[in-house]
């Protein structure tokens, strides 16, 4: 079932383009259904997530963000000329400013190089999202600059905690890895966020390799990456 929906993550990565954007609604339970099925994991068991925030859940609240329109979804050229999904801006880096090269930058920006992306969804009140923070810190400091990990703060997007909350989580775990928040709302549909946190590893052209809905073991961690960095050729 995981290697399903790891195959959508793909599949979504490499559709959008010229494809609109799955509907938000027969996506949603798809997901909630086969994570629902995948049950716990542990470190020793990596068949799937261990935790998972249903995000759907958590959208009506008063915090949350309004749906964004169509006009909002369509990828800019930016975005499409580095293969990527839907472009945003990175308008507060939390942490790891110089390896992002500025506080306020494009997230495209961060592409065309020779570095694979991790980009990683999370919420400053998200449990699992706590809990999958430390390893991916070892992770960072493991595969120094093979990779670029960044971290998405989109809590206010799905009623999951302020960017007050989310920088003060940042704080508090002693977060190093580069992290950030974005005030474009199109994010949460145009990655297709059903389950916080959630996870896409990245080409440096943009093509996504793999996409993980729910938290992640140190373990699919290290092997996910492993895989991204082989397939990137690095």
């Amino acid at each position: 079932m995981v290697r399903y929906l790891i195959w959508m993550g793909d599949r979504i990565g490499r559709s959008t383009k010229h494809r609109p954007p799955v509907r938000v609604a027969a996506f949603s339970v798809v997901v909630m259904i086969a994570l629902a099925a995948c049950g716990a994991a542990s470190d020793n068991n990596d068949s799937g997530p261990d935790a998972v925030t249903d995000v759907s859940s958590h959208q009506d609240s008063p915090t949350a963000a309004p749906q964004p329109t169509t006009a909002e979804l369509s990828a800019a050229p930016s975005a499409q000329a580095v293969n990527i999904v839907f472009d945003f801006q990175i308008d507060d880096v939390y942490s790891g400013a110089d390896k992002l090269g500025g506080e306020t930058i494009a997230f495209s920006s961060l592409f065309g190089g020779d570095k694979p992306i991790i980009l990683n969804f999370w919420a400053g009140l998200c449990p699992p999202c706590r809990a999958e923070m430390p390893d991916f810190q070892e992770a960072y400091e493991g595969f120094g600059d093979d990779v670029l990990l960044f971290g998405l703060d989109v809590g206010p997007f799905v009623g999951l905690g302020t960017n007050q909350e989310g920088r003060d989580l940042v704080n508090e775990l002693d977060v190093s890895y580069p992290t950030g928040t974005t005030t474009n709302a199109g994010v949460v549909q145009a990655y297709q966020l059903f389950s916080m946190p959630s996870t896409i590893f990245m080409k440096p052209n943009g093509e996504v390799v793999a996409g993980w809905p729910g938290p992640l073991t140190k373990s699919k961690l290290k092997e996910l990456t492993e895989t991204l960095l082989e397939e990137s050729g690095s």
